[in-house]
């Protein structure tokens, strides 16, 4: 099993102005291939406070433990966002 590549945020961290061209089309490609091989990416150095981050990852846990059918209501299947249910994705 592949494991979640981790990419350096840094390029294009929100505590940058404006991003350096090269270092930034590097990360584009380093996340660009993470999404087509894995699914997955895990960012660090994006500059997001830790406190939004944890409560991101709060919130996510309180999700998911939710009953499939209340899940399925925060679902949209004519979009690319919203919960789609477990191998429903095509």
């Amino acid at each position: 099993m592949e494991s979640v590549p981790i990419v350096d945020f840094s390029a294009y961290s929100l505590e940058k102005e404006l991003p350096d061209h090269a270092q930034l089309q590097t990360l584009v490609d380093e996340i660009h291939i993470a999404f087509t091989t894995i699914g997955f990416v895990y960012l660090k150095n994006t500059g997001c406070p830790q406190n939004v981050v944890e409560n991101a990852m709060r919130k996510s846990k309180e999700f998911f433990v939710l009953k499939e059918e209340t899940k399925l209501t925060f679902g949209s299947f004519n979009s690319d966002f919203g919960y789609i249910g477990t191998e429903q994705e095509g």
